[in-house]
């Protein structure tokens, strides 16, 4: 998603559809700016299409349009375990290990069908 609007955006700029004070407006204001364009600019519509999901992608480390980066969330709540508070982590070992593989960022690489 931030990389399908991200290129549709900077687009837009480049072709001075939009400005840069555009973007400390509203979505609505943004997009209807834009919209106008789409008929008539191929790419614009394309980089539309790849943002509004109509165009797939898969994740191709060896052929892709772009790279994007993905910041990782895990979850280590607090748990009463035996008349103490305690992160799960600590209850269940397991749990540590999985939370240092998924806190590292994920990166991925977008081969868009079209």
């Amino acid at each position: 998603m931030f990389k399908t609007v991200g290129d549709y955006l900077r687009y837009a700029l480049s072709k001075n559809y939009i400005s840069e004070t555009d973007l400390y407006t509203t979505d609505k204001i943004v997009l209807g700016k834009i919209e106008p364009h789409i008929k008539i600019d191929s790419k614009l519509s394309l980089l539309f299409d790849r943002m509004n999901n109509k165009i797939g992608f898969k994740n191709n480390p060896t052929n892709y349009d772009g790279k994007v980066f993905c910041k990782s969330r895990i979850v280590n709540p607090l748990c009463w375990h035996n008349g103490k508070i305690k992160r799960f982590s600590e209850i269940e070992p397991g749990w540590a290990d999985i939370i240092k593989e998924e806190s590292k960022p994920k990166e991925y690489f977008l081969k868009f069908d079209r």
